[in-house]
């Protein structure tokens, strides 16, 4: 599904450190107030930013639309 919204091989080896620690490449959809909504191979799904993330990064630093992340999926339609 997410080969639809331009990943590639070269994203997937790119992201393979990653994958290795059980996270999920994702395509970030609109970013609202903390709370982005993704899509990845399984659909899409609501993520919202760790605390320690969003304390911790510079200001720009934060996923827009049409960032790729990284994401640890909780439940079937959630992400972080």
């Amino acid at each position: 599904m997410i080969t639809d919204y331009g990943w590639s091989e070269k994203l997937r080896d790119t992201f393979a450190p990653f994958a290795e620690r059980g996270l999920v490449p994702a395509r970030v959809l609109v970013q609202q107030r903390g709370q982005l909504s993704l899509v990845t191979d399984a659909g899409e799904m609501i993520a919202e930013l760790s605390g320690r993330f969003v304390h911790e990064a510079d200001r720009g630093e934060h996923p827009v639309a049409g960032d790729w992340v990284a994401v640890s999926v909780r439940e079937a339609e959630h992400a972080a």
